[in-house]
């Protein structure tokens, strides 16, 4: 379908973001000449990958960063994507839109939330956050500049919309405080498989390891990784002396798989291990910590932000 402005757009019941000359995040295909992809999913990575020569994909720098780290340190085929940085909180002409982005937090690293305006029509477009996060503030300030303006929408992937919202998804510090658990009780050389799509929980990873006076045996591409974003952590990797207590980071796609696995970072999919060669970008290893939002959540949330209607993209 296709949707000439904003106005036309929030009168549909869309499936993606399509407006006239811009795609926002990639379910399936690529539709537009110009995307813009605020978060990582496995449609995302997959467009990356796929980029035609007259497609340029905008993006933020959080993103764009460890796009290029992922590259270098060999966690992600190299891309030929033609990218633009999308600076924060300054507003920006694309096509006929203006568009500001604001940092966003969905569990996983570089997220963005966007606004999209034309003429007097202003929507808020955020595919998930989670208000359990390690980045509350984030939240905070995009909700804080939506309450100022007059919304026609509010669109949020479907997948933040839960009928039974009472068992929320584990907060970033309940993962941590789970991993903390889960390695006190590990063997030596226990097998661990952690994503790549949070650098920050990594680092956070390494430090529980060490007060529970574990050693993490990192890959040299995921010590590669960490020591890019903090470059003073102290980092094991397989040419250092094992300890007694060492525990193994697995890389399935480097390596076959153990048959048991100890620890499975829950960003990761446990089918995926099984499906033949792995690869990071596999459909299913983006699960992330998302709020979701009942009924009683989703009235609070437009009493908040007040837009004329919340939009659910189907995926």
């Amino acid at each position: 379908m296709k949707y000439s402005n904003l106005n036309t757009f929030i009168q549909s019941e869309p499936s993606e973001l399509l407006l006239n000359s811009l795609q926002i995040d990639v379910n399936q295909v690529v539709s537009r000449k110009k995307i813009m992809l605020t978060c990582f999913s496995d449609g995302n990575l997959k467009a990356l990958l796929q980029a035609k020569d007259d497609e340029t994909f905008f993006v933020g720098f959080d993103f764009f960063t460890l796009l290029q780290k992922l590259q270098r340190f060999n966690l992600i085929p190299p891309l030929t994507a033609h990218l633009k940085i999308l600076p924060e909180e300054y507003p920006q002409k694309i096509a006929e839109f203006t568009i500001t982005v604001y940092k966003n937090d969905d569990s996983l690293y570089g997220a963005l939330t966007v606004f999209i305006s034309e003429k007097n029509t202003n929507i808020l477009y955020c595919a998930g956050f989670t208000q359990n996060g390690a980045h509350q503030k984030r939240i905070k300030t995009w909700k804080k500049v939506a309450r100022k303006l007059q919304l026609a929408a509010l669109i949020l992937n479907s997948q933040m919309r839960q009928p039974n919202a009472s068992q929320q998804p584990f907060s970033e510090n309940g993962i941590q405080k789970h991993f903390g658990k889960v390695i006190s009780q590990l063997h030596p050389s226990a097998k661990l498989v952690l994503s790549p799509w949070n650098p920050e929980r990594l680092q956070h990873f390494n430090e529980i390891a060490t007060s529970h006076e574990k050693a993490l045996i990192w890959t040299p591409n995921f010590a590669h990784l960490i020591h890019f974003f903090y470059p003073q952590e102290v980092l094991l990797t397989s040419k250092d002396t094992h300890t007694a207590a060492a525990l193994l980071l697995v890389d399935p796609t480097q390596d076959s798989t153990p048959q048991k696995i100890d620890y499975l970072d829950p960003t990761l999919q446990a089918k995926a291990l099984t499906a033949g060669k792995y690869q990071w970008t596999a459909s299913g290893n983006f699960n992330k910590s998302l709020t979701f939002l009942d009924e009683n959540a989703l009235k609070e949330l437009k009493d908040d932000l007040r837009p004329a209607r919340i939009i659910f993209l189907e995926r």
